[in-house]
């Protein structure tokens, strides 16, 4: 009797399954790939049942996020950003430096909230970036309670907010990229009179000094200005100048961008004229002044003015922010290819050395004797008359050959020298320190 067709195909398929080299160890699922740091100190991890686990706890739990409902995907951070290679089991090293993490948490003070971001500024790799107050992504796994999901979201200082990439007013540290849209505009060489404030029509702008004795800082060039933070100097470039360069220079350092970084989520803001534009209303004389000193409708995150001050510092390089270790070192923009010139860009630098480091500088409490800091201060008004300032300060050190850039940032901080630059001061001169060891 002849045997059906169909009995020899699944003899044949029975026996080839019977000498296949494969075991049935070999197809089981991968376990999902670790996180590692740049030392390949484990940030999270999957057991053998599939359980995940962050063994650094809230070290970096903005970063590495954590998974949907029974560990099936990344809900939130890198967790969420990476999730095919991780699910495939592939591990993800990241640039961030475990020591400079640490350092950053011990620095800030647990009763603020704000961030923290730290750039190599030879590279675009990020070593250092947290935000605060933070969470334990282990509260997520397997899956988290009613009770501590309630405690998270009903909590006044929002602990789940990634602020590292969430965009905020930056302030007098955006007097930075202004000085820079001078070079761009061909206004380097100017100098301009405060007398305590400037008038635009029937509005009156006051400068920071002028409720302060002797309440006008005189006739200042582009460093002056720099080194006291002189508002109304500033408000002067920027009707000398126009909006059109203050934009280029901005959009060449990546603030109207995200920086990506590699977080999901990650915010940005518009230029003025573009927020005026889609408003349909009048861009004023007014209103390109409080634009460049940081104030009215511009937003930046902590990791795009870490990012720009990294540029700086560097010599007018912008390198990819990046957290992940292959993704390697991309020069989006050199300013010095793009209008503004190196001898501007160096007077800059050095304008951010005098601030910290001269007597009479507003920030010169910040001075170290360990390294030469180079920074800017920023206290910027939040809108809303019950809450405070935000305080900010962006630097980099040593002031030759610089290793670091940073970015720090306290919400509603109420002084960027008081409370934000102590902060990076201690950040920058310990985590120096660490990097020679």
């Amino acid at each position: 009797m002849k045997c059906p067709a169909f009995l020899f195909v699944l003899f044949a398929l029975v026996l080839s399954l019977q000498t296949s080299p494969l075991r049935a160890a070999d197809t089981e699922a991968k376990a999902r790939g670790r996180i590692l740091d740049s030392q390949g100190a484990v940030l999270a991890e999957s057991s053998k049942e599939g359980q995940r686990s962050y063994p650094r706890g809230k070290t970096a739990g903005h970063l590495t996020g954590y998974l949907m409902v029974k560990n099936t995907k990344g809900a939130y951070g890198l967790e969420k950003s990476f999730n095919e290679s991780l699910a495939k089991g592939e591990d993800l090293a990241l640039t961030l430096d475990l020591r400079l993490q640490d350092l950053v948490r011990e620095a800030f003070p647990r009763d603020k909230k704000g961030a923290v971001v730290v750039i190599d500024p030879n590279t675009g790799a990020v070593l250092a970036m947290n935000s605060f107050p933070e969470y334990d992504p282990n509260d997520f796994v397997p899956a988290i309670s009613k009770e501590k999901w309630e405690a998270y979201i009903n909590d006044p200082r929002h602990p789940m907010l990634t602020r590292t990439v969430h965009p905020y007013v930056p302030g007098s540290v955006y007097k930075i990229p202004a000085a820079l849209a001078a070079g761009m505009a061909g206004l380097e060489d100017r100098s301009y009179p405060c007398e305590g404030g400037v008038n635009f029509g029937d509005v009156y702008l006051k400068c920071w000094i002028s409720g302060k004795p002797p309440g006008k800082h005189g006739d200042l060039d582009l460093s002056e200005a720099v080194k006291h933070s002189c508002n109304a100097w500033f408000y002067q470039l920027a009707n000398e100048s126009g909006i059109e360069p203050f934009e280029k220079t901005a959009r060449l350092l990546g603030l109207f961008d995200s920086t990506g970084c590699g977080l999901p989520n990650e915010k940005s803001g518009d230029p003025p004229s573009e927020y005026f534009k889609k408003k349909g209303l009048p861009f004023t004389s007014r209103d390109r002044a409080i634009n460049t000193i940081g104030q009215g409708t511009v937003l930046a995150t902590p990791m795009q003015l870490a990012s720009m001050t990294a540029t700086v510092a560097n010599g007018g390089k912008r390198y990819q922010a990046h957290l992940v270790q292959e993704e390697k070192s991309s020069l989006l923009a050199d300013l010095t290819q793009s209008g503004i010139s190196a001898d501007h860009i160096e007077v800059v630098r050095k304008a951010m050395w005098r601030a910290v480091n001269e007597p009479d500088a507003p920030a010169s409490k910040l001075r170290s004797e360990d390294v030469a800091i180079a920074g800017k201060t920023g206290t910027a008004q939040t809108g809303r008359p019950d809450r405070p300032f935000h305080a900010w300060f962006i630097g980099f050190a040593p002031y030759e050959n610089p290793r670091l850039a940073i970015c720090v940032f306290v919400e509603n901080g109420e002084s960027g020298s008081r409370v934000a630059g102590p902060i990076a001061k201690n950040i920058l001169t310990r985590g120096l320190s660490l990097l020679a060891e």
